[in-house]
């Protein structure tokens, strides 16, 4: 239901922008700042965004960096016409959201070059998640996939994620009727918080998978994946990210900053 899924976009949106995650934000913009300097790209496709989604929260963080303005534009393939309104009003056209229904597996060219993927790859399985790379890797667009689960932080995030669901509720969002009814007489909403974020982290994939879809899908393009450990006030979370150039386009990375994850055996595929 609606009010569920609002209750998950809204506590990813919050968790990005309150003042405590700024090394969050900070992390996520250290990780796009390279590959948008390398394109000369100021202006950013978001898929499979949600309600939002954190790269609302990065674009400050990129346009400060860059000394320019950084725009983003929203996508989904369900899209929520009210939040991307709203988001575009609350930063005053930085970002704007697509009202056309926008698949990952077919983003439409006139969108702009440089893709993210922000805490949704884990959904596709995995011969999907190479669709979407393909798709990008066709179009000739940049791309870089962040994902702030792994399947190491699977029960502290479970448990995290009922506490958190339970306790800041009052602090993100609108507090509706339905929301206040399924958060604390019934804790319906952070259970559901708990499970998506359990779920998530068991479907993550490591950098070594991505950078292995990433090669196959597309040879001619550089890719580059890795994990960065970001040190909160109260706990400590690891960014799984991916990117990809078309050859020529990027400097050429050293072995070390390609991979920074050991060799892992091959993932079953998600079910």
């Amino acid at each position: 239901p609606r009010t569920l899924r609002d209750f998950i976009t809204h506590h990813l949106q919050y968790t990005f922008s309150v003042k405590a995650t700024a090394p969050l934000r900070e992390a996520v913009a250290d990780i796009l700042i390279p590959p948008l300097q390398r394109t000369g790209e100021t202006r950013i496709v978001d898929v499979c965004s949600g309600g939002g989604g954190p790269l609302i929260a990065v674009l400050p963080h990129l346009s400060a960096r860059l000394g320019k303005p950084v725009t983003a534009r929203l996508t989904d393939l369900f899209p929520n016409e009210d939040a991307f309104r709203a988001i575009e009003s609350e930063t005053k056209g930085a970002a704007t959201g697509e009202l056309r229904s926008v698949s990952a597996f077919d983003v439409p060219q006139d969108l702009g070059k440089f893709q993210t993927v922000f805490t949704a790859l884990h959904h596709f399985k995995p011969e999907d998640a190479k669709r979407v790379l393909a798709d990008a890797a066709a179009k000739g667009r940049s791309i870089a996939v962040i994902e702030p689960f792994n399947r190491k932080a699977t029960i502290p995030t479970t448990i995290g994620g009922f506490l958190l669901g339970w306790l800041r509720t009052p602090f993100m969002g609108r507090m509706t009727v339905a929301r206040f009814l399924w958060t604390y007489p019934v804790p319906i909403a952070p259970l559901v918080l708990a499970w998506d974020g359990c779920v998530s982290c068991l479907r993550a994939y490591t950098p070594n998978e991505m950078l292995a879809m990433g090669r196959e899908v597309a040879s001619h393009y550089e890719w580059e994946a890795g994990e960065r450990v970001v040190v909160l006030p109260m706990a400590k979370l690891t960014l799984t990210y991916l990117t990809g150039e078309p050859a020529g386009q990027s400097a050429p990375p050293d072995e070390d900053r390609r991979l920074s994850t050991p060799d892992c055996a091959e993932r079953e595929p998600t079910q």
